[in-house]
């Protein structure tokens, strides 16, 4: 369970990787509230996965290496928003977000990315005193979608009253906000609708997620093509990132950097010999969709995709692709799953093999089978 848990975190590292990296940035982004000259390096396909009106921004330039200017926040904090972008949710313990919440919580609205707003709310949320109280209720006041937010900003309102009633700010509140001022001074709490904040937060999750599957599908800005080495159709071309499958596969990132791959990649296609079209489909879709990618489609080539994820240095997926084959086995593919099991050894499949192999002997094993596996093991 840790090692699966470790190469489910290295699967999603790989992005964090190349971006620490730098790796073929073909965007340059500059911050719209300072004179900060040094642009932050990015990736076209991630901002535009992440973000469809950042999509439709970079779409407006074809430039090998745009500039585009994203406005609403300084220097630092678009070096957060643009981190964020490649690390999701792992950023919301950082500091940074909880220093520059308000500016990334406006980004957020602006460039429509729920999760990262959702994220901002909850620092924000976090962040209540005396000082911005009054900001952050009116700040929610007249948007559906920040309910929680109102609803907090207004307890704590209501709870430190005696202070806030005598500070200049709630003078201030008052004259821009008389309706809510009214309410206030009546203590008349308003009724919030009941929020499942755990499954807001999960679909803008799987929100965010998609988006990697989603320019996936509409072929958007591809910049590499695979095939099958089993066709030579060349309508059974797969169009994919080069960014994703190297943040995916270090086997991919070596190839990508080789002068020789280079020097043709624009051009031409790289045949993927021991994969099916329909397995390759799988495998390119799971480069982007990751565990949120159906289970029966892993399942349906389980075989086929375990040895693609060891070739090509996929430790996730061969765990993924190993749960299924085990969950799979019958006295049709037992002792197949054992020869999988042996190159590269993979202890837990072996072992899970012949405890099966052993226990169907005692039972009765089918001797066809025992007998076709020891003229392939001569």
């Amino acid at each position: 369970m840790a090692d699966q848990r470790r190469n489910k975190d290295l699967f999603h590292d790989g992005l964090v990787k190349l971006f620490k990296e730098q790796w073929n940035p073909d965007v340059l982004c500059l911050a719209g509230e300072d004179d900060h000259e040094d642009p932050i390096p990015a990736n076209k396909v991630i901002l535009g996965a992440r973000s469809d009106e950042l999509r439709e921004i970079c779409d407006g330039d074809d430039n090998e290496k745009a500039t585009i200017i994203l406005y609403g926040m300084n220097h630092e904090a678009l070096e957060v928003f643009i981190e964020f972008m490649y690390v999701g949710n792992s950023i919301q313990y950082s500091e940074k977000l909880k220093k520059h919440a308000r500016s990334l919580y406006f980004a957020a609205d602006l460039y429509s990315i729920p999760l990262l707003r959702d994220l901002c709310r909850n620092q924000l949320i976090s962040s209540l005193n005396m000082g911005n109280a009054l900001d952050f209720l009116e700040l929610s006041k007249d948007d559906p979608r920040e309910k929680t937010l109102h609803y907090k900003a207004w307890c704590y309102v209501i709870d430190h009253m005696k202070v806030i009633v005598f500070t200049p700010e709630f003078t201030s509140f008052v004259m821009r906000n008389t309706s809510l001022a009214v309410e206030l001074f009546r203590f008349l709490l308003i009724d919030c609708l009941s929020i499942n904040k755990a499954m807001a937060n999960q679909t803008n999750v799987e929100l965010f997620t998609h988006g990697l599957v989603k320019v996936l599908k509409e072929q958007w800005k591809v910049d590499v093509w695979l095939k099958s080495g089993h066709t030579n159709d060349d309508n059974e071309i797969i169009a994919a990132h080069k960014f994703i499958l190297a943040a995916r596969s270090k086997v991919f990132a070596t190839m990508f950097e080789s002068d020789k791959i280079k020097s043709w990649i624009v051009d031409e296609t790289i045949s993927l010999s021991d994969l099916k079209h329909d397995e390759l489909e799988v495998f390119v879709e799971f480069c982007y969709a990751g565990e949120c990618m159906p289970p029966e489609k892993l399942k349906k080539h389980a075989m086929s995709l375990y040895r693609a994820a060891d070739k090509y240095e996929i430790p996730y997926l061969r765990d993924l692709c190993r749960n299924q084959i085990m969950s799979s086995i019958n006295a049709s593919n037992a002792f197949e799953i054992l020869e999988l099991s042996r190159v590269p050894l993979d202890e837990t499949l072996r072992d899970f093999a012949n405890n099966y192999i052993a226990f169907q002997s005692s039972v009765g094993f089918p001797l066809d089978r025992f007998r076709t596996f020891m003229d392939r093991d001569k």
